[in-house]
């Protein structure tokens, strides 16, 4: 797999919600700011439909992931958006066809399903990062954070060094469809870096999800190993769910998965302080019988701006100097 150049072609597909097409100028803002960012873009054939809860049939989203791998002209794939139904691709995937073809592939949200399955059949690395509905059709362009680290880790074949926060976060949502989403930016505040809440050093390979996408792939054979990993995860909920939460990581110690990594990063939320602190309570309340170190407040996932993260590449944490270190280069 190669790093991403100027000038090289960007596939864009929607595996899941037909947001792209419910909602089909916030699409074209993104597709203009791959081209101004020095990007030639092709559309997947299915991108643009709508299917009920769905953007054409499994099959057809399905199809469009293939023939996005199997299309020499094409260097990266970025995912429209996330949803609900990336998992309904996986009985169509010829991952054989993937791996003889590697190539970039980013996204978050239910893109997780994606993006792990790719990497636990292929060992592609593939990349938790930005989608085009989102980070690429903010009004005004792409948030300075999100477009530094989408090309430092797309567009280099060296290991992305440590990882730095955004001193800035969005705080608000627009709604889509809504005039002042065509007319003006969010509000943006000051936000705290990522920080230790339980100190120590880990070193293994990065496994991130968004916990409710991940769900989808208990019991399948498609859940990667989690053996010596640094798992990332956050939460799509832009509300505190504090018991759904619970009960998700109680599913990951129930799956003995807290017994095989070697370090935990909390996506950052958008919440009030009490939220956060009972946050930090219930991380540390459900890891109290492991001894790895514990990171929150990390730039992924549903926030933005937002990292453009690796996964399946090698890096480490330290609480000594409160370093995310990443150590391997996803590119051959």
């Amino acid at each position: 797999m190669k790093p991403l150049k100027y000038g090289d072609t960007i596939g864009v597909i929607s595996p899941s919600s037909p947001a792209a097409g419910i909602f089909k100028y916030r699409f074209e803002r993104g597709i203009k700011q791959l081209y101004d960012l020095g990007f030639k873009v092709e559309i997947g054939k299915s991108a643009l439909q709508i299917t009920g809860y769905s953007a054409g049939t499994a099959k057809d989203r399905a199809t469009d992931l293939q023939e996005m791998f199997l299309n020499k002209e094409i260097s990266a794939i970025i995912c429209a958006i996330g949803g609900e139904h990336s998992c309904e691709l996986l009985e169509y995937i010829n991952f054989e066809t993937i791996k003889a073809n590697p190539k970039i592939i980013v996204g978050y949200s239910d893109i997780t399903v994606l993006l792990l399955s790719i990497w636990t059949k292929t060992k592609m690395p593939t990349f938790y990062g930005p989608t085009l509905m989102t980070e690429f059709s903010e009004f005004g362009g792409i948030l300075p954070f999100t477009k530094e680290w989408f090309c430092k880790t797309l567009m280099s074949d060296r290991p992305i060094g440590k990882l730095s926060s955004s001193k800035l976060i969005a705080d608000e949502f627009i709604s889509w469809g809504s005039i002042d989403d065509q007319q003006r930016k969010r509000r943006i505040i000051e936000t705290e870096a990522f920080h230790f809440i339980k100190e120590g050093n880990g070193e293994g390979l990065l496994i991130c999800a968004c916990i409710e996408a991940l769900s989808h792939l208990k019991g399948t054979l498609y859940m990667p190993d989690f053996t010596n990993s640094i798992l990332f995860i956050e939460t799509s909920s832009d509300r505190p769910n504090l018991p759904y939460l619970a009960a998700q990581l109680s599913d990951l110690i129930n799956m003995k998965v807290f017994e095989k990594i070697n370090g935990l990063v909390f996506g950052k939320k958008n919440w009030q302080e009490s939220d956060i602190n009972e946050l930090k309570n219930l991380l540390l309340q459900k890891t109290k019988e492991f001894s790895f170190p514990i990171v929150i407040a990390a730039d992924f996932g549903h926030i933005s701006p937002i990292l453009t993260l690796p996964i399946g590449c090698m890096l480490s944490l330290s609480s000594l100097d409160n370093s995310i270190n990443f150590i391997e280069s996803p590119f051959d």
